[in-house]
């Protein structure tokens, strides 16, 4: 049996064939050949060898592994818990048994059980990685995540390399907000196999949480060819999207959309694609089909509803919008949309009524704020539109979109101050959002105060490094300071830019 492992080992299986084959009356022989076919893809066939390992020897621990890890490969869990409790409860050392008795548990998701065991198996032997790796597995699936990276640390700090422990530390330091420890474990996976599509897109979802869409887009684009995964494809599309690409979100798309037919979800952001490259007629047909895979979602409702007020069909926006509220008649966002066709037909006081009934659904709901006050300011009543804002702030004290209108109505009445404790506040309060910043920067200039100035625009390009209004805050702060090297390198960077966007136009 040893020159036959030795040959197998080698990689000369067929050497090690004909010597397993002299020993069919041995366990070892008959592991041996099962050892073959299961990496033939025979599974049958090997299953068939381990049972007739552990009849001639029903003691052999390893008979009883092979047999067990074969079973859990097959989908037989139930068989395969009886083979690891037998190896179990055999005479010596039977960690690797216990621990195959927990994977067993969790794949049954009997995720007390397994708990139980590992615990049992860490009092025995505490620095057994393995047994830190399954229970951090365990503590992820019950949501413990806290338990789950002090498991994880044990592990790395035995075995830092650890594949495994390196992606389930990414899913726990994203689970946790830590983006840049999530992106710097799922990273070091991925230097030792690059082409795990799992590691790959759980990566891309913590770069895309980044904001860093060129990040998505490189991470995917090595699995993009030969993924079946719809999920891989459709974020991948969607990255393409907000870059701009339409013309490749909407091949990425239609990939995903024929690897998941009955994924509405998919359509609707294959027809978004489709409205980026202006093929509207097929975007239309594309939402249609969402519906008839899947009535009861109203996404595909309400972007119908959005195409045709675009093209201000709005007795077919109305059509839309009716099957969207009687899908969801709690959801204000049906109402608002119906109050837009309102406004487009001139029918203010009919808009203001439904305004008020989304407001009924949602008091929060920011869009019926701002179309109420938008009428109240085309009305020439101020104090009207302020109060709107003003009353979602007393439900709402941190919504910075609320905020936001009353800095614009401070500024329409010259209370510039006011503005500016406004947006200073929603920056506060929404420490994402870039409106709020780049409304300051602009009072700022205006005022000439080029060091307030300076400091919002910092902090604007760190949100958002590539956009084209803060960019031009940027030049126009750098001219006025007279830095015209500075002034001039932002300059090539917004023409860089532009010429992207020429190339790959945002519809």
């Amino acid at each position: 049996m040893v020159l036959a492992d030795a040959y197998l080992l080698g990689g000369d299986v067929e050497q090690a064939r004909q010597l397993y084959q002299q020993a069919l009356t041995l366990v070892g022989g008959n592991v041996g050949l099962g050892a073959i076919a299961w990496s033939e893809g025979d599974l049958k066939r090997a299953g068939h060898y381990f049972g007739r390992a552990v009849e001639i020897d029903p003691l052999n621990r390893n008979a009883w592994m092979r047999k067990a890890e074969l079973e859990l490969t097959r989908g037989d869990p139930d068989q395969a818990l009886s083979s690891f409790m037998t190896a179990k409860e055999l005479p010596g050392i039977n960690l690797l048994a216990r621990l195959g008795i927990v994977r067993t548990l969790l794949v049954q998701r009997d995720l007390e059980g397994a708990e139980a065991e590992v615990d049992a198996v860490l009092l025995s032997v505490r620095e057994f990685p393995l047994a830190h790796y399954l229970k951090a597995l365990i503590s992820y699936q019950q949501k413990d995540i806290d338990a789950a990276e002090m498991a994880l640390r044990e592990v790395q700090r035995t075995v830092p390399d650890h594949g495994p422990s390196l992606y389930l530390m990414g899913a726990v330091k994203f689970q946790q907000g830590q983006l840049g420890q999530a992106e710097d474990n799922l990273a070091r996976y991925l230097n030792r196999d690059p082409g795990n599509e799992s590691v790959r897109k759980l990566l891309a979802s913590v770069r895309y949480s980044q904001n860093d869409l060129e990040g998505v887009v490189d991470t995917l684009m090595v699995v993009a060819r030969d993924t079946q995964d719809p999920q891989t494809l459709a974020l991948l599309g969607s990255t393409q999207m907000r870059l701009g690409r339409a013309a490749d979100a909407t091949v990425t798309l239609q990939r995903a959309v024929e690897l998941a037919p009955d994924m509405a979800a998919f359509r609707n952001q294959l027809a978004l694609g489709l409205i980026s490259t202006g093929e509207q007629q097929r975007a239309e047909a594309v939402l249609e089909s969402a519906i008839e895979v899947d009535g009861d979602q109203f996404q595909s409702d309400y972007l119908i509803a959005m195409l045709r007020l675009r093209e201000r069909d709005f007795d077919g926006a109305e059509t839309a919008i009716e099957a969207l509220i009687r899908k969801s008649p709690d959801n204000p966002i049906g109402y608002n949309l119906k109050g837009a066709v309102a406004i487009g037909r001139d029918d203010f006081d009919t808009a203001v009524a439904v305004f008020e009934i989304a407001l009924n659904k949602d008091p929060s709901f920011l869009p019926a704020v701002r179309n109420l006050a938008r009428i109240a300011e085309s009305q020439n009543n101020l104090p009207a539109a302020r109060t709107r804002y003003e009353t979602l702030l007393a439900t709402d004290q941190q919504n910075a979109g609320a905020l936001l209108g009353l800095a614009d109505i401070a500024l329409k009445v010259n209370e510039t101050d006011r503005a500016i404790e406004y947006l200073a506040r929603a920056v506060t309060e929404d420490g994402d959002y870039l409106a709020p910043r780049i409304a300051l920067a602009r009072i700022y200039l205006r005022r000439n105060d080029l060091d307030n100035a300076d400091k919002v625009v910092d902090d604007a390009l760190d949100l958002a490094p590539e956009s084209l209004p803060v960019l031009l805050l940027r030049a126009e702060t750098d001219l006025r300071r007279g830095e015209q090297s500075a002034a001039r390198d932002t300059a090539n960077r917004l023409q860089s830019l532009l010429a992207q966007q020429t190339e790959n136009p945002r519809v």
